[in-house]
Protein backbone atom coordinates (compact mmCIF):
# COMPACT_ATOMS: atom_id res chain seq x y z
CA UNK A 1 0.00 0.00 0.00
CA UNK A 2 1.17 3.28 -1.15
CA UNK A 3 -0.30 5.46 1.53
CA UNK A 4 -2.39 7.79 -0.64
CA UNK A 5 -5.75 8.84 0.42
CA UNK A 6 -8.49 6.62 -1.92
CA UNK A 7 -10.12 9.51 -3.42
CA UNK A 8 -6.56 10.99 -4.84
CA UNK A 9 -6.38 7.38 -6.50
CA UNK A 10 -7.35 6.70 -10.18
CA UNK A 11 -9.84 3.42 -10.30
CA UNK A 12 -7.27 1.46 -11.98
CA UNK A 13 -5.09 2.45 -9.12
CA UNK A 14 -7.46 1.03 -6.49
CA UNK A 15 -8.31 -1.79 -8.23
CA UNK A 16 -4.49 -2.32 -8.30
CA UNK A 17 -4.11 -1.97 -4.16
CA UNK A 18 -7.50 -3.98 -3.69
CA UNK A 19 -5.75 -6.67 -6.06
CA UNK A 20 -2.55 -6.69 -4.13
CA UNK A 21 -4.30 -6.99 -0.74
CA UNK A 22 -6.04 -10.11 -1.68
CA UNK A 23 -3.26 -11.33 -3.11
CA UNK A 24 -1.07 -11.30 0.09
CA UNK A 25 -3.95 -12.26 2.16
CA UNK A 26 -4.28 -15.52 0.10
CA UNK A 27 -0.48 -15.76 0.33
CA UNK A 28 -1.52 -16.27 3.93
CA UNK A 29 -4.05 -18.05 4.01
CA UNK A 30 -2.32 -20.69 1.84
CA UNK A 31 1.49 -20.39 3.92
CA UNK A 32 -0.56 -21.09 7.43
CA UNK A 33 -2.43 -24.01 5.49
CA UNK A 34 0.19 -25.61 4.46
CA UNK A 35 2.32 -25.19 7.61
CA UNK A 36 -0.33 -26.76 9.76
CA UNK A 37 -0.67 -29.95 6.91
CA UNK A 38 3.10 -30.42 7.68
CA UNK A 39 2.60 -30.65 11.27
CA UNK A 40 -0.29 -32.86 10.75
CA UNK A 41 1.74 -35.38 9.02
CA UNK A 42 4.35 -34.82 11.80
CA UNK A 43 2.25 -35.74 14.47
CA UNK A 44 0.70 -39.49 15.27
CA UNK A 45 -2.30 -39.44 16.62
CA UNK A 46 -2.94 -41.72 19.32
CA UNK A 47 -6.75 -42.69 18.37
CA UNK A 48 -5.46 -43.49 15.07
CA UNK A 49 -6.27 -47.35 13.70
CA UNK A 50 -3.04 -49.18 12.39
CA UNK A 51 -2.71 -51.93 9.66
CA UNK A 52 -0.58 -54.19 12.40
CA UNK A 53 0.30 -54.13 15.93
CA UNK A 54 3.43 -52.70 17.08
CA UNK A 55 3.58 -55.65 19.05
CA UNK A 56 3.53 -57.61 16.34
CA UNK A 57 1.77 -61.31 15.76
CA UNK A 58 -0.79 -61.11 18.54
CA UNK A 59 -2.37 -65.09 17.80
CA UNK A 60 -2.24 -67.21 21.09
CA UNK A 61 0.48 -69.94 20.60
CA UNK A 62 -0.89 -72.91 21.59
CA UNK A 63 1.02 -75.58 22.72
CA UNK A 64 2.11 -78.51 21.88
CA UNK A 65 -0.54 -81.72 22.33
CA UNK A 66 -3.42 -78.99 22.76
CA UNK A 67 -4.58 -79.66 18.63
CA UNK A 68 -5.72 -82.67 19.32
CA UNK A 69 -8.05 -82.63 22.26
CA UNK A 70 -11.42 -83.99 20.51
CA UNK A 71 -9.66 -87.78 20.55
Amino acid sequence: MRGIHPDLLTAEERLDEIAEILANGVLRFLEKRNSRTSLNKQQKPLDSVSEQSVYGDQSIPQKQGDEHHDQ
